[in-house]
């Protein structure tokens, strides 16, 4: 890790989240809404809070370059930073956009430090609660005010897991109960909302994140995976002694949006996860290989 303090990361996200989201929740003007794609959407809180931490924590590492979901948008060559010597940040300003415009809770800031590909730190804001899970390599994972958090399940203790089926893939939970006719489910399944929400839902403490009930989630399964929705999550889970995968099996590294993700609190549970899920995956992204 470089010479950075993560609870001064912790404290710049919340002045920004301050700052550029909050006075804008539940009052945008239609014209503070675009459209970048089908139910894709980016709001005027989305680019100032990305341009403010972009400054902000350039300023606080020094030589340290950026990778922000709203500037990917613009110029998709810099993902080529993930590959960089320099110092990565990758900024989510506001994961969970369309929750954000249509004022509901769940939304939030998600930013990551990284180096070569390897992830070093993250955070996951909640913007409502001002609360934010955070983590540095070697030192696990907590909240902001010092609160330390465990992955909620112990997947040795429990015949069946709780699996959240991320946002875009919702209407495949009504193929799992025919996966495997007259044998009973090693998981049940619920639909996410968005990265911001859902990876907090992977942890459990002696407090409650965001005043929520976390800790109720063991498995997460996603199709899309962008870098800037799940390079800080994916580092808190595999800091807490978690395992992560693509559906192929592969490390997760971000460059593929569509690789499709596990994450999971043990690899074998991820790999039990993989070949149970292989039909549905077959079935309903064949364009991916799963080995």
């Amino acid at each position: 890790m470089p010479n950075v303090q993560i609870d001064r990361v912790a404290e710049i996200i919340a002045e920004v989240a301050v700052a550029e989201i909050m006075p804008r929740f539940r009052n945008l003007a239609p014209g503070d809404v675009e459209t970048k794609a089908a139910n894709d959407f980016v709001t005027v809180a989305d680019k100032s809070a990305e341009v403010a931490l972009t400054q902000r924590l350039k300023d606080l590492l020094p030589g340290s370059v950026v990778l922000g979901e709203e500037a990917f948008a613009k110029d998709q060559s810099i993902l080529n930073l993930l590959d960089s010597d320099d110092y990565l940040w990758v900024i989510d300003p506001i994961d969970g956009t369309s929750l954000f415009k249509d004022g509901q809770s769940g939304f939030g800031v998600m930013v990551a430090l990284m180096r070569r590909g390897e992830r070093l730190a993250g955070w996951i804001h909640d913007p409502l609660s001002k609360d934010t899970i955070m983590g540095e390599q070697g030192a696990g994972v907590r909240l902001r005010d010092g609160t330390a958090l465990r992955l909620a399940f112990d997947a040795t203790a429990h015949s069946v897991l709780p699996a959240m089926i991320g946002w875009k893939i919702k209407g495949w939970l009504d193929d799992f109960p025919g996966l495997v006719s007259g044998v009973d489910l090693p998981f049940t399944f619920a639909p996410g909302r968005c990265s911001a929400s859902a990876y907090p839902l992977l942890f459990t403490g002696a407090r409650r994140f965001a005043n929520s009930a976390s800790g109720t989630a063991a498995v997460f399964f996603l199709r899309m995976t962008h870098i800037w929705d799940h390079a800080p999550g994916v580092f808190l889970v595999e800091e807490a002694g978690g395992f992560s995968m693509t559906w192929s099996g592969a490390p997760y590294d971000g460059k593929n949006s569509l690789s499709g993700l596990i994450v999971a609190p043990s690899r074998e549970v991820a790999e039990n996860f993989k070949r149970f899920a292989k039909p549905l995956i077959d079935k309903h992204f064949n364009t991916i290989s799963i080995s």
